[in-house]
């Protein structure tokens, strides 16, 4: 094995401080609604990584003789700080809880529809003719349809579990992306870059691969970040219509739904779970504002 000289080592950029660049150039210039944003995302996240360690009781346990008892920074005890539902179950452990279910279900789940988006938009650019007109009308038959009610056909029709309910919550948004990644193909096929790879004898897919979707890849992710908050609220109203996670399973939207009886008496119950739908959706459409305009002027500029 070679020894790595002094020079080589001394030249060789750290890796770790590199790729924090850009955030904390973004950071610094953002507004200050983004960087709350960024700091609420950033609390989320760590919810989602240690929530089970943060959580001070067992988001299950059932507690008859403290049910219904108010948050602290009203007249409740500091023992339950967001104070209790109907059952003597902890909020805050069930807050933790339901973030860390429904967040995970988002980040998981978002991807899917991204990826076939993707895929079929690419395959209409690529294709054209019959298969672009084809596709292109399915696109327009799934926009055409509320969401809502094709997820909820859905899962009345095949029962709700949790594969169901990744499916149904990762399909949302698809024609988007399809729509999107198909107009950027035909769009970055003009560029001349391309048309020089195409004229080499670049095969389809090495062009895709190599060329489109690096150029493309920085939009789709911009995308995926404005529609975020629109899966989120999309599991949210799963769950709090009975067809999402079911009981004992916490998620925001059941929690909700079960408080919804009690909002005259104990408003604490479904305001505090809705609050933290708010502040989360509200902060990945900030972010995701941001980082549409930045990247809008960057779209087709070339390779990256």
């Amino acid at each position: 094995m070679t020894a790595v000289s002094a020079g080589e080592a001394a030249t060789t950029p750290a890796p770790s401080r590199s790729a924090l660049r850009p955030l904390l150039r973004f950071v610094r210039t953002a507004d200050l609604s983004v960087r709350l944003s960024l700091g609420w995302m950033t609390i989320c996240l760590s919810v989602v990584a240690l929530g089970g360690i943060l959580s001070p009781y067992d988001p299950n346990a059932i507690d008859l003789l403290a049910r219904l008892q108010p948050p602290a920074f009203l007249t409740g005890d500091t023992a339950h700080i967001l104070g209790t539902d109907d059952l003597g179950r902890d909020i805050l452990s069930r807050l933790l809880h339901a973030m860390r279910v429904s967040l995970l279900v988002v980040v998981i789940g978002m991807p899917i529809g991204a990826t076939v988006g993707a895929i079929v938009g690419f395959l209409a650019a690529y294709f054209r003719g019959f298969v672009d007109e084809l596709i292109s009308m399915l696109i327009d038959a799934q926009a055409a349809l509320p969401y809502m009610i094709v997820a909820l056909s859905v899962i009345a029709f095949l029962g709700s579990n949790t594969v169901l309910l990744m499916i149904v919550i990762g399909s949302y948004g698809w024609e988007r992306y399809a729509r999107l990644s198909r107009s950027l193909c035909l769009s970055l096929l003009e560029r001349g870059y391309v048309v020089a790879a195409q004229t080499y004898g670049v095969s389809g897919f090495t062009l895709y691969r190599r060329h489109l979707l690096p150029n493309a890849m920085g939009v789709l992710l911009v995308n995926m970040t404005m529609t975020f908050a629109e899966i989120m609220l999309l599991e949210s109203s799963l769950s709090f219509l009975g067809l999402g996670f079911q009981p004992p399973v916490a998620s925001l939207g059941n929690m909700i739904g079960l408080g919804r009886e009690y909002i005259l008496t104990a408003w604490w119950v479904a305001v505090i779970p809705g609050l933290a739908i708010c502040l989360t959706a509200l902060s990945a459409s900030f972010i995701g504002d941001e980082l549409r305009d930045r990247f809008h002027s960057k779209v087709g500029a070339g390779p990256s």
